[in-house]
Formats: C-alpha cells, structure tokens, sequence
C-alpha cells in the first residue's frame, strides 16, 4: 500500500468517528430526556448543529443529573467543544487535488482551513496594535497525527458512553 493511501485510510477513519461522536451525543440527549434512547427524540433533534446539540446537553445534565457525576458530565460536553474546530476542519476544510498526493504518494496529507478569522493584535496596555481578517491556513496532517487525532476521538466517544450508560440506568 502507497503511504498516502495509508494517510488517506486514516482520515476516512477519523471522520467516522467524528460521525459516531455526533450520534452519540444525540443519543445521550435522549436518555437525559427519558432515560432510553427514543425515536421521537431522535427526531426532535436530529437536525440540530453540534453545537446546539451541546448546548443542549450542557442543560440538560444541569437539569437531570442531580449532583450525579455532573462536574464529569460537564467536562465531556467542554472535551468536545474544544475539539469541535479540528472537527470542523476534517469535514468542511479543503483537502485539495487528493489525486496529486496519490500520485506522487506524498508522506503528509494537507488541509486548508477555509474559515476566515477576525483578529487582534494587543499591546502590555491592551491597545489594539494590529486587526484584519486572517487568510485561509494550510495544515499538514502525518500519519501520527491523524492516529492521535483517532486516538483523541476514541476517548470522548467512550466518555460519552460512559455517561450514556451511567444516566440510562438512574433515570429510569
């Protein structure tokens, strides 16, 4: 096997996973609301961002867990958050003419983040000293990165089943 077919495997995993994380969280949803894991909830939610599906989350382990693992909870639910950029980034960047890198079997795969970002510079006063639109990046991903990335994945996925399976059994 190419070595860039290899990287390419490893991002078609990741992606997956990221896949499996949303579906998780909309399932943990459901039991939060009815301690099983309901197709009316299902449809309630279904189309919701992941953001709002966290969001949601965040309120309803306020509302159900009765002091019950909640700071664990909560933690999971801000894991993913901060992930949630990489994620965006493996679904929506732009990984280019994946023809050239099978081609020339490339040893790293490249992303470009599409999403244009405000920022500010600030000087020790606070002042702002410099501000514009920050252009498109480009990222490079070895094959070791995208297994920690997996690596990274797995442990929130088995979080969240952790916590699925911890309120499926005290909200009955």
């Amino acid at each position: 096997m190419k070595k860039i077919e290899a990287i390419l495997q490893e991002v078609g995993k990741i992606t997956l996973k990221f896949s499996r994380l949303e579906h998780l969280a909309l399932e943990y949803i459901s039991v939060l609301i009815s301690g099983v894991d309901t197709v009316d909830n299902h449809m309630i939610f279904q189309n919701d961002s992941l953001d709002k599906k966290l969001e949601n989350l965040k309120k309803l382990i306020h509302l159900k867990s009765n002091g019950h693992r909640e700071e664990q909870q909560l933690e999971t639910i801000s894991k993913i958050k901060n992930f949630k950029n990489k994620r965006n980034l493996f679904i929506h960047g732009d990984w280019g003419n994946i023809e050239n890198a099978i081609e020339y079997d490339f040893e790293t795969i490249s992303v470009i983040d599409t999403k244009t970002r405000y920022n500010q510079q600030l000087d020790n006063a606070k002042n702002i000293t410099e501000k514009g639109w920050s252009p498109q990046r480009k990222i490079n991903f070895t094959i070791l990165d995208l297994k920690e990335i997996q690596n990274d994945i797995d442990l929130l996925n088995s979080e969240l089943i952790d916590h699925i399976n911890s309120n499926r059994n005290t909200n009955k």
